[in-house]
């Protein structure tokens, strides 16, 4: 059944386009994404699966097609996945799983090194795509909230600034 499945996620991938330039694919392991201490981020009530399982599952097939590519998982910190285009997507998807539940789960910090290292380090990068929930908080406290350690508006004036960079 795993072969088959394999093969069909293989077959799908066919439809995805192969982007010109240098690809980086984010993926959100946060506790809103992989669970946390309020629950457990299951997509339903019948199901085992997290939203960070789709983000694996979807990072692993965009990343199938790109032949310039960085992925990177993201929570607390930023962990770069190390791609092995010998493991089939579903293989890669379950090894994301495995490497994400060292990213720590309280915050999105990770998605601000991201975009900080690429404006100090003036790395260019044609496309970034994230998978997440769109809950962004930083350090131990919700974006935007009393106690952040980052003023509100911070993420999107890294945007901003990655975007002059790289329009």
């Amino acid at each position: 059944v795993l072969v088959a499945l394999e093969l069909a996620v293989e077959l799908a991938c066919h439809n995805i386009p192969e982007l010109e330039g240098r690809v980086a694919i984010l993926a959100d392991h946060s506790g809103s994404m992989r669970g946390d201490g309020g629950g457990n981020s299951l997509v339903s009530a019948l199901s085992r699966t997290t939203s960070s399982d789709i983000a694996n599952i979807f990072a692993s097939m965009l990343l199938s097609k790109q032949p310039s590519v960085y992925v990177g998982l993201f929570g607390d910190r930023l962990l770069q996945y190390k791609v092995n285009r010998k493991r089939g997507i579903l293989e890669m998807a379950k090894d994301m799983h495995r490497k994400g539940g060292a990213c720590g789960g309280n915050t999105e910090a990770g998605v601000y090194d991201f975009f900080e290292e690429l404006i100090n380090s003036k790395t260019p990068v044609d496309f970034v795509i994230v998978f997440s929930d769109m809950v962004i908080g930083e350090r131990n406290s919700w974006y935007g909230m009393r106690g952040s350690t980052r003023a509100p508006g911070r993420f999107q004036e890294l945007f901003r600034q990655f975007r002059k960079l790289y329009p």
